[in-house]
């Protein structure tokens, strides 16, 4: 029956082998899609093709970025305000530490991602702005930063760089105070909240003050299930995933979370499974204890002014 079919296929033009063929192709398929989500963080997408080509167009502009400023910087002109290149460096390096670490690189190759990172939060500030209210600061960026900073184990000269900084811009933030003071610990605590209004920052001033450890894992855990995905604690990066084939989406990492877990010395066992807790940035030293136990490696010379 099988020699007759072939026959007849081939008299038809068809080929005997294409169903053969297809399922061929279906498994090397398989086999390239398993290949590509290996090791990789990111839960959503899940793809490190996309994730690495994501990092190459943020590490080009970088490239260019830094040519940029180096130029500006040569001409000394003393009017310029270098607080642009650094508001964009930081949304840069942001990307490229939650790029990096969603394709699956190992946490120890992006300590010095991070370090740049905290220095572009202690430069990005604009001269003659008046900060005691807020000002235009993303509260975000300086969240990420110094959470990203703790997690990595930044040297401590960083952190009181930017608690001088912000105490002469007057800035002030009970989430952010208490961050600072967990590596400076003479930096003053403030109360209130830049955004008082916002639900997740009114849980997460409730976990910081929670003394007892197993109510604020789980104050925590609550935060990352409800209260992290939403277009309030994300802003622009909300759903970024879904737009134009998640042009710009790096990955939905809580970092504050993972530095809270740290700072406070909880027991982080039923946060591991949730896709927005960076459990492994928080956990490298249980995973490679050969990793020095300070990061500090600025590449901007001191900002001009």
């Amino acid at each position: 029956m099988n020699i007759w079919k072939d026959l007849k296929n081939a008299f038809s033009g068809k080929d005997p082998n294409q169903a053969f063929k297809e399922r061929m192709q279906q498994e090397q398929q398989q086999v390239l899609d398993s290949k590509d989500k290996e090791g990789v963080r990111d839960k959503i997408i899940g793809s490190k093709d996309f994730f690495t080509k994501q990092i190459d167009q943020v590490q080009k502009r970088i490239i260019q970025m830094k040519q940029e400023y180096d130029e500006d910087k040569a001409l000394n002109n003393p009017d310029f305000d270098f607080s642009v290149y650094f508001t964009s460096f930081n949304i840069k390096y942001s990307q490229l530490i939650r790029a990096k670490y969603s394709r699956g690189d190992g946490v120890k190759t992006i300590f010095t991602d991070c370090a740049v990172l905290m220095e572009t939060v202690t430069n990005f500030w604009t001269p003659d702005m008046d900060y005691s209210d807020g000002g235009d600061m993303n509260l975000m960026a300086l969240m990420d930063a110094i959470s990203l900073g703790i997690l990595a184990n930044i040297d401590n000269d960083a952190f009181k760089e930017l608690g001088k900084v912000m105490q002469e811009k007057e800035y002030k933030d009970f989430i952010i105070d208490y961050l600072i003071n967990s590596r400076f610990p003479d930096y003053p605590i403030g109360e209130e909240l830049q955004v008082p209004d916002s639900k997740s920052l009114q849980l997460l001033s409730e976990i910081i003050k929670e003394k007892n450890k197993s109510e604020a894992v789980k104050k925590l855990k609550l935060y990352l299930d409800k209260y992290y995905y939403t277009l309030e604690s994300l802003d622009y990066e909300y759903n970024t995933h879904k737009f134009e084939n998640g042009r710009n989406f790096y990955g939905y990492w809580c970092w504050e979370a993972g530095a809270l877990v740290k700072i406070k010395g909880l027991d982080d066992s039923i946060l591991r499974n949730n896709q927005f807790y960076p459990y492994d940035f928080v956990h490298w030293k249980d995973q490679d204890t050969s990793v020095k136990q300070s990061v500090n490696t600025p590449i901007f010379s001191t900002k001009p002014t």
